[in-house]
């Protein structure tokens, strides 16, 4: 329990109902999810003022080892036990900023259309594997906080430790995920002297899209891109996008 202070504060509210109503289509979602392959993903709803799992992937077991039983019995906790000892704290301080980003930067009709991921490592068959975590809010208190989560876990093949990150997405005019927030929480790294926009093109550029493409996607000039990528390549101390690829490849990070 003593885990999950940093987590109780960051999610405490003075909401005086705990019986939050949430959509109840989670019966098709695990039917869904059960037509597919397990992978390496699976989804949990987490309501933050109960720490109980409003829904579990059939696939929990499959992909971390991790019992279903427990998850429904001791829900949070349950799991927390299982993240890195030396994660906790990055990991508490990523929700509690990206918390703060999203009460005092983001709109209320919009906070349920903001993505917000972060990392760390969990103990999965006796090694700790890197997990990516994808939440989106869906459920709100009385005074707009995110209290009920969907998040989507995806398990890293690397066992290196990735940076601690924390990013939030949001969807533009043009209805397209831009970021709107990014903070690293390891000791160093090289994006770190990027701009949002910057890092937008970077996640592009790792995937070997074309400025033409990326001008298309976050809807600028070709000739803007090409100014970024100039700029990138000249923060980062590169001498073109392959030396931009190998380095993010040598790093794992975005």
């Amino acid at each position: 329990m003593k885990k999950l202070i940093g987590y109780l504060k960051v999610f405490q509210t003075d909401s005086l109902c705990h019986e939050i109503e949430v959509d109840q289509g989670f019966k098709k979602l695990y039917e869904a999810e059960s037509l597919f392959p397990s992978g390496n993903s699976f989804t949990l709803v987490t309501n933050t003022l109960t720490l109980k799992y409003h829904y579990i992937s059939p696939y929990i077991e499959t992909c971390t080892g991790l019992s279903h039983e427990r998850l429904i019995d001791e829900g949070v906790s349950y799991f927390v036990e299982h993240i890195h000892p030396d994660d906790i704290e990055p990991w508490v301080q990523s929700m509690k900023d990206l918390m703060d980003f999203c009460l005092n930067k983001t709109k209320i009709s919009d906070r349920k259309l903001t993505f917000f991921q972060y990392n760390y490592r969990l103990k999965i068959e006796n090694q700790y594997k890197n997990i990516i975590e994808n939440v989106v809010p869906i459920a709100l208190d009385k005074n707009g906080k995110p209290i009920v989560g969907l998040g989507r876990f995806q398990i890293m093949n690397t066992t290196a430790k990735l940076p601690n990150t924390a990013s939030a997405r949001s969807l533009n005019a043009h209805n397209q995920l831009v970021t709107v927030f990014y903070k690293n929480y390891s000791a160093q790294n090289i994006y770190d002297q990027l701009t949002l926009r910057e890092l937008d093109i970077v996640k592009l550029l790792i995937h070997r899209e074309s400025s033409k493409t990326i001008a298309a996607k976050l809807f600028l000039s070709p000739h803007t891109v090409d100014t970024h990528r100039r700029n990138i390549l000249r923060k980062l101390g590169l001498s073109s996008t392959a030396e931009l690829v190998a380095k993010h490849e040598l790093l794992h990070f975005l």
